[in-house]
């Protein structure tokens, strides 16, 4: 490989990495549109009584660690971006909290979300960074950190919700709420068993962002 075609992957890359952070103005997640048919199947057809049903499927723990795929649909492009990785998220403290996103192929990257902000860094060295004083920031890390720790509670003062179960998977869209979100986000869908496998970000451009969550330990 070229240093021509590593430098086209790595803007690109990077362009799909900042645009999911930065021009969302949010936080990091195919299927069609649930409605309340769903709901009435499972007799679930009260947001609160879903979720409810949802946490007690799910072991939930302060401190996760897990392996994630990242495919990047863009509609100009004939095939997806496609990286891999690992997080770490403690959440053991309000204040202390850290998501640590790292990419190891086919680029490095290492994003760390934490009560001071966003920074990138690439081997070793900090390249890009947000603090918490932008309110966009906050924004994203509250939003990425509740969808790691399935925090209902932040997420729907962002999102509608909805969604369904089906014995021991569940599946919920979530709808958002605010004219800042609903300028880039059409839906974002959240599956899942015991543990968050996966995460769909659909946008209002056409793109999306499929995101597949591995071997996710306390």
């Amino acid at each position: 490989m070229n240093s021509t075609t590593i430098s086209l992957i790595r803007k690109m890359h990077k362009t799909s990495l900042v645009h999911l952070i930065l021009n969302l103005s949010i936080a990091i997640m195919v299927y069609l549109p649930l409605d309340a048919i769903a709901l009435e199947k499972t007799g679930l057809n009260h947001p609160s009584a879903l979720l409810t049903a949802v946490n007690e499927q799910l072991q939930i723990n302060n401190y996760m660690s897990g392996y994630f795929e990242q495919r990047k649909f863009i509609h100009i492009l004939p095939q997806p971006l496609s990286s891999r990785g690992k997080f770490i998220f403690d959440h053991s403290g309000n204040q202390a909290s850290t998501l640590e996103w790292i990419v190891t192929t086919p680029i490095e990257s290492h994003l760390i979300f934490n009560h001071q902000g966003i920074q990138q860094k690439h081997e070793g060295r900090v390249v890009w960074q947000a603090s918490n004083q932008h309110a966009g920031v906050t924004t994203i890390g509250r939003i990425l950190k509740a969808v790691l720790s399935t925090n209902w509670s932040i997420l729907e003062s962002y999102f509608s919700i909805e969604g369904h179960i089906q014995e021991q998977a569940w599946q919920l869209q979530l709808i958002p709420q605010e004219e800042q979100l609903k300028n880039v986000i059409a839906r974002i869908t959240l599956q899942g068993g015991t543990r968050l496998q996966k995460m769909t970000i659909f946008e209002k451009n056409s793109d999306r962002t499929e995101l597949k969550f591995y071997t996710i330990a306390p």
